[in-house]
């Protein structure tokens, strides 16, 4: 019985340290858990974009001929 009981938490453990390797790692990626701060990008005004798409067109038609 003893030897039994043993085996059932020796199986236990190893399931759970198994999960838990695969669990923790992409949590750290994105910085979960993790005491440093994430820059998020900035979002870009609505006059920079349309900046942005003019020189886009410019340098795209400028090129074409």
């Amino acid at each position: 019985m003893k030897q039994q009981l043993w085996v059932i938490i020796v199986m236990v453990v190893t399931l759970l340290g198994f999960m838990m390797g695969y669990s923790v790692p992409p949590f750290m990626e994105v910085g979960f858990g993790v005491k440093t701060e994430s820059k998020e990008p900035q979002a870009m005004s609505s006059e920079e974009l349309e900046q942005y798409y003019k020189s886009l067109y410019q340098d795209n038609s400028g090129g074409s001929e």
